[in-house]
């Protein structure tokens, strides 16, 4: 929990101004480091990556579209050496953080690994539907031998809910990244840089840590607000964006009036 609150204090720090935005940025990296939380410290280090090395070169929409190609050639990259990238980042994670504890610092992540194998093999005849919205704990599934925490946020999510729920659950994600990029590339607002930086680092967050939808903790609720951020913008913003896309998107329309 520790962990959660340093990576809301740390992105918070980008959000506020001048002195404030040192001390926030500190903070967040001292309370994580003091949790030795590798799962959240992989998400720092994707924020990082996204919010200074990435967003800054999303200038149009042929920039837009070549870091979203090859974001996905990564992650595919990434599902194809799953067990090795697993131990690499849980061997590298432990040794940045100074994790002593020999119990945990090992390469499956505090012995996740053991529960994914778990719940991947809960999961197999109620692939669609799941067992019911956070009834892994119930009496009934208890009794039936099937109580069990996968300790991965998407497998809860796809326990819960299943693989429909869990597709949509990260639809919304993914819409609201990229309406969030169209804004950033558009307006160049800081805080829509910071917001797909967070909810992008909030991917390997989720596939770590058990839960998917945690209302006690601060780093979903943050999640949760810019989730929603395309849901509140002013009006008159609201207007300048149209009429901004509205002349991005005009050489692409009459390219395709011209075919």
């Amino acid at each position: 929990m520790i962990g959660h609150i340093g990576f809301t204090v740390f992105t918070l720090g980008y959000i506020a101004k001048k002195f404030l935005k040192i001390i926030g940025i500190v903070s967040g990296i001292a309370l994580i480091a003091f949790a030795e939380s590798r799962a959240v410290f992989v998400g720092l280090i994707v924020f990082s990556i996204c919010y200074h090395f990435v967003l800054p070169f999303a200038r149009d929409r042929k920039a837009t579209a070549f870091i979203a190609v090859w974001s996905f050639l990564l992650l595919a990259i990434l599902l194809v050496f799953s067990d090795s990238i697993i131990e690499l980042v849980g061997r590298w994670t432990s040794f940045l953080l100074g994790v002593t504890d020999a119990s945990r610092n090992t390469s499956d992540f505090t012995g996740r690994t053991d529960h994914w194998n778990t719940g991947i093999a809960l999961i197999e005849g109620r692939e669609l539907q799941g067992y019911g919205f956070r009834t892994r704990g119930s009496s009934r599934l208890s009794e039936a031998g099937l109580s069990v925490n996968a300790h991965s946020g998407i497998l809860n999510a796809i326990l819960d809910v299943g693989v429909i729920g869990t597709i949509l659950l990260f639809t919304t994600f993914v819409s609201t990244i990229l309406s969030l990029i169209s804004r950033w590339v558009m307006t160049r607002d800081s805080l829509d840089r910071i917001a797909v930086s967070y909810l992008v680092a909030m991917f390997p967050v989720l596939a770590l840590e058990p839960n998917y939808l945690n209302f006690a903790s601060s780093s979903h609720f943050l999640m949760l607000l810019f989730l929603t951020r395309p849901l509140f913008v002013p009006r008159h913003q609201s207007a300048q964006l149209r009429e901004a896309l509205h002349i991005y998107r005009g050489p692409l329309r009459k390219s395709r009036t011209n075919l």
